[in-house]
């Protein structure tokens, strides 16, 4: 019920103003049928040309009348499909930023697509279907009124055509249902291959990688073959019952006729109004694919909608950098498999922190979840005392700086990616540079910090991305800083830059954390963490930890 409430507050007063343009209309739907029944029945008999103006005028102002509120109706509906899609699309980015940095990683509804689905329906003619829909049966009370024989010919048939919409309705569920999970693994499949295309390209897998995209399409193409002929012959079946249905109602009305019950007015009236009556169903009929794919939608997008918007918590203007980690665990794909098992540590404000561990231990795992990149099932990570794990603190971000193992960089220039893609501070983008030792190699591109990089732009060189993306983690001189292998593509030159940018960290206060495998990195460390099978081995001081790990000659001898 929260979903159909907030929906009806993003654009309640829309669906009011079109429910009641609709009753204008339908109403305005009888000109046509009420004109032709009058001249036949009055103007011809009294030739009298007064009277066939003053219908003319009368028929004419109502269907312009209609026109007016029917273009009327349409742009109130895309108004309220595009406030909508600006209501809610901004809350599934975000929903779909925060279930893809879960560990655990579910699959996830293409939100986007759902709300575009949703927008199509409420801008189109498939809603304007459903409005017009109870009509029917006013419309039918008309016939019934005229005479109750035509009015049963016109409900036995609108039966039949309810029947086949109704098995139109189940066929287009089902194969909605069977073919967007297999649409959207082959489109992932072929997303992928794209993305790897080096590596395919290289070891000659485009044959294998093609051949089990097939094989994903023929799934597609069956569940698509099987679909076509059920709605080949709801159509078919539609289309025939609606032209034996007006045939009916014409004899029948002859015949009527004939016996003096009606008139020929009436007779041709009657013939109008049903096209009028069937007109809603048989867009019912051809919209029904939309109507499912809007309700699944609906459905698909109700635990974001019913989801009430919290406030952030209010932060101090300054974070000095005490970082804390509190009962950290992280669970894999199956719950007897920790990835991270319990872990607890602090940090003080300015001190350098050193995480070694042989591979698979968990370091970068911890990296993450302490840079708030990933979600932690149990436990804490504070700075300054405000949590900000699980999201609970998200503007936390501009406090923080990391450079991810895989950097990361986004289409865009230098400056915007630095600058985090915010409105860019050119003097903090250059201080940034600076302090990463990038800004000198920065120059030299083709077009300085406006050099696009990313898709349309220049190709870098790892170590180039891997220095731009640091000068980011320092952008706007952050209270907290981790470094996932920061020195993992850097050469000789960057490496001593890199070893400048810490000295520099440290001298100027700000917490770091350092995810390495080469002690050189080291050097400034307070503090060093070995890592173990997803637990802390040790902890201690950097010369402490490296005298247990890597004892003297002299400790060896003794």
């Amino acid at each position: 019920m929260k979903t159909y409430s907030l929906i009806h507050q993003f654009f309640g007063k829309h669906i009011t103003h079109c429910i009641l343009f609709s009753v204008f209309i339908n109403l305005a739907n009888l000109a046509p049928s009420i004109y032709m029944l009058q001249v036949y029945d009055r103007v011809l008999p009294s030739r009298s040309n007064e009277t066939l103006i003053m219908l003319t005028l009368l028929a004419a102002y109502f269907l312009a009348a209609q026109a007016i509120l029917d273009y009327l109706r349409g742009r109130l509906l895309a108004e309220a499909a595009m406030q909508l899609e600006q209501t809610v699309s901004t809350q599934a980015i975000q929903q779909h930023f925060r279930d893809k940095i879960f560990i655990k990683k579910q699959p996830d509804h293409p939100l986007l697509k759902d709300i575009a689905t949703l927008r199509h329906f409420i801008g189109g003619h498939s809603l304007i279907a459903l409005l017009d829909a109870p009509w029917f049966i006013f419309y039918l009370l008309v016939i019934y009124w005229f005479h109750p024989l035509l009015g049963n010919i016109a409900l036995a048939g609108s039966l039949l055509l309810v029947t086949l919409t109704l098995l139109s309705e189940h066929g287009s569920k089902q194969f909605i249902q069977t073919s967007q999970p297999l649409t959207r693994q082959a489109s992932q499949m072929i997303d992928d291959a794209y993305q790897h295309s080096q590596v395919i390209c290289s070891m000659h897998m485009q044959p294998a990688i093609i051949n089990r995209w097939q094989q994903q399409q023929q799934q597609i193409n069956a569940v698509t073959r099987i679909f076509g002929k059920l709605a080949g012959k709801v159509s078919s079946h539609s289309k025939l019952i609606r032209q034996l249905l007006q045939i009916a109602m014409m004899g029948t009305g002859a015949y009527l006729v004939i016996d003096q019950h009606l008139s020929s007015g009436v007779m041709l009236a009657t013939t109008i109004i049903l096209g009028k009556a069937l007109a809603p169903v048989e867009s019912l009929t051809g919209s029904w694919k939309t109507i499912v794919q809007a309700m699944m939608a609906l459905r698909n997008l109700s635990p974001l909608l019913d989801t009430p918007a919290s406030k952030p918590p209010l932060l101090p203007s300054a974070i000095d950098g005490h970082l804390s980690v509190e009962n950290v665990t992280i669970f894999g794909q199956r719950p007897d498999i920790q990835i991270l098992r319990n872990i607890s540590w602090r940090l003080e404000p300015g001190k350098q922190l050193a995480i070694i561990g042989p591979n698979g231990s968990g370091k970068s795992t911890l990296a993450r979840v302490i840079a708030g990149a990933t979600y932690c099932d149990t436990g804490s990570i504070r700075l300054d005392g405000i949590n900000y794990a699980n999201g609970a603190a998200p503007q936390m971000g501009d406090h923080i700086g990391y450079l991810p193992q895989d950097l990361s960089l986004l289409s865009g220039t230098v400056a915007e990616n630095i600058s985090r893609f915010q409105a860019a501070d050119h003097d903090k983008v250059i201080a940034a540079s600076r302090m990463a030792g990038t800004h000198e190699m920065i120059l030299k591109l083709p077009a300085s910090y406006e050099t696009l990089i990313g898709e349309g732009g220049i190709q870098l060189s790892g170590g180039q991305l891997q220095r731009i993306a640091l000068a980011r983690a320092l952008y706007n001189q952050p209270a907290l800083v981790v470094l996932d292998e920061p020195n993992a593509y850097l050469d000789h030159d960057g490496e001593q830059a890199l070893q400048a940018t810490l000295l520099q960290l440290k001298t100027q206060g700000t917490t770091t954390v350092i995810i390495t495998h080469r002690p050189s990195l080291t050097q400034y460390a307070d503090q060093l963490l070995v890592m173990n099978a997803g637990r802390v081995e040790k902890m201690g001081s950097r010369a402490d930890i490296l005298a247990v790990t890597h004892p003297s000659p002299q400790t060896n001898h003794a």
